[in-house]
């Protein structure tokens, strides 16, 4: 097998791309953060509340900073995650009526 690029230039780049990856998440505006974690939800119907209280009780979610990045935008993250997982909790628990909350494809009810 012939790769174009080192394991360490590869290493590196995905280093990179993980850290842009991050600082944007850390950086965004919590209803950014609460839009992208209910679309992340949407996108593959896998029992909605299961994973919230998962990534809530969890906290899965520490695991994502780069390793020695600021410590303050670590910590924004975090709140900002914890925050935004309460919200969309609260809103799939109140789902529009009429709406099964635990199925994040079904189709909106037709206009009338």
């Amino acid at each position: 097998m012939n790769f174009r690029f080192t394991k360490e230039v590869a290493e590196e780049a995905l280093k990179a791309a993980h850290r842009e990856v991050f600082v944007s998440l850390a950086l965004s505006t919590l209803k950014d953060l609460v839009a992208r974690v209910q679309q992340y939800i949407r996108s593959g119907c896998a029992q909605p509340a299961e994973l919230l209280a998962s990534w809530a009780d969890s906290e899965a979610y520490r695991v994502l900073p780069p390793a020695q990045d600021d410590p303050l935008t670590v910590k924004l993250f975090m709140s900002n995650v914890k925050i935004a997982l309460a919200i969309v909790e609260r809103s799939w628990r109140e789902g529009p009526p009429g709406r099964d909350p635990l199925c994040a494809s079904q189709l909106p009810p037709p206009a009338q």
